[in-house]
């Protein structure tokens, strides 16, 4: 009897032994599953990382601002500095009105444009000072309105004085938000313009045997404009404690230009494996010239275009627009056009030629 209660114990407890074994294999499994399921989500972000790497791309990042973040001020922000006993009168809703700009998709990205643009200023300085400016435009726009509209006595233009100034700052707000990056994309046309010279001015002095820091300083004090200065800053950077490595790569993250977005993953590669950087810079050079050469001949070929569509703009339109008014002008058909409706032709035609010589200017390559 006694062994056959030994037995049954044992049984129990080896029953017992599986049950746990088996519940911390459940367990085991269920966290490899979530480790898994978490890797299976990281993958995507980590590939698009690695890509934009080799490609020489900056991955966005949102620009985290809090309601704190606007609670300071006008110390950084010269033209807020400027105005301000009148900026202390607004801060309060201004302060609102840049933590709701924050907000928009614009501003997602503000922090890297306004490096791009070479904009010393902080996110959300620059969102105050929109503000400001805006609610001033508002303003000086309303206050025509409404003298116009004393002096003339017209309700109509009264009417016009809130809409008009409401207008005017939501105008305002979005060409400010456009500034930025346009002042970025023409500061990566003009790196554009100078890169291929400075990198066979860095491989030359390289091959000479100068040290890789001293060419880069050769660079930053050279007379190559916007490219000099985004090296100035770069030197700052290293004179101030940053490895060569981060602050090429903060040169990479900060600039619009895929050229030296290029150069510089190809160079920090290089530095991290042991590559000719000789032969990678002067390679490089070459096909920075190339892709000019490129942009060259492919804004030939639009050109031809664009002047055709400007020749008939410029010229058919108002000739065919003169025949067919004078043709009208006969008795037989009544006496003509309205003066106004062909003012209102002639000044559309005059805005669609405006229209075609800027979008010229945008795409022309700068050489």
């Amino acid at each position: 009897m006694e062994i056959k209660k030994i037995k049954e114990a044992v049984e129990r407890k080896k029953k017992k032994t599986e049950e746990e074994e088996r519940e911390i294999e459940e367990i085991v499994n269920r966290i490899k599953a979530q480790q898994m399921k978490g890797k299976a989500e990281r993958a995507p972000k980590k590939l698009k990382k690695i890509k934009a790497s080799i490609e020489g791309k900056q991955v966005m990042r949102k620009v985290e601002i809090t309601k704190k973040s606007f609670a300071v001020n006008a110390k950084g922000a010269p033209l807020l500095e400027r105005f301000g006993a009148l900026y202390r009168l607004l801060s309060s809703p201004l302060s609102k009105v840049a933590f709701m700009l924050s907000s928009f998709p614009p501003a997602e990205n503000l922090k890297r444009e306004l490096n791009a643009a070479g904009i010393e200023s902080k996110p959300e300085i620059y969102l105050l000072t929109i503000s400001f400016v805006s609610a001033i435009s508002a303003f000086i726009v309303g206050a025509i309105f409404f003298i116009s509209s004393v002096v003339l006595a017209d309700i109509a233009i009264f009417l016009l004085t809130v809409p008009a100034a409401i207008l005017t700052f939501v105008i305002t707000i979005l060409l400010a938000f456009v500034y930025p990056s346009y002042m970025a994309t023409n500061r990566a046309k003009e790196i554009n313009r100078e890169l291929p010279f400075a990198l066979r001015q860095l491989s030359t002095q390289l091959k000479g045997g100068v040290s890789f820091h001293r060419a880069l300083s050769s660079i930053a004090h050279a007379n190559y404009g916007v490219l000099s200065k985004e090296f100035e800053k770069t030197m700052r950077e290293i004179e101030g404690g940053a490895s060569t490595e981060e602050a090429l790569s903060n040169l990479s993250k900060r600039t619009y230009s895929a050229g030296l977005k290029k150069t510089m993953v190809q160079i920090l590669r290089a530095m991290k494996t042991g590559g000719n950087l000789v032969e990678i810079i002067s390679a490089i050079a070459e096909d920075v010239s190339f892709e000019t050469r490129m942009s060259i001949r492919d804004f030939t070929e639009k050109l031809n275009l664009i002047s055709i569509v400007y020749m008939m703009v410029a010229v058919v339109a108002p000739v065919m627009l003169a025949i067919l008014s004078a043709v009208a002008q006969l008795p037989l058909l009544g006496g003509g056009f309205p003066k106004m409706q062909l003012v209102a032709v002639f000044m559309g035609l005059g805005g669609v030629m405006i229209m075609i010589i800027y979008f010229t200017k945008s795409i022309e390559p700068r050489t």
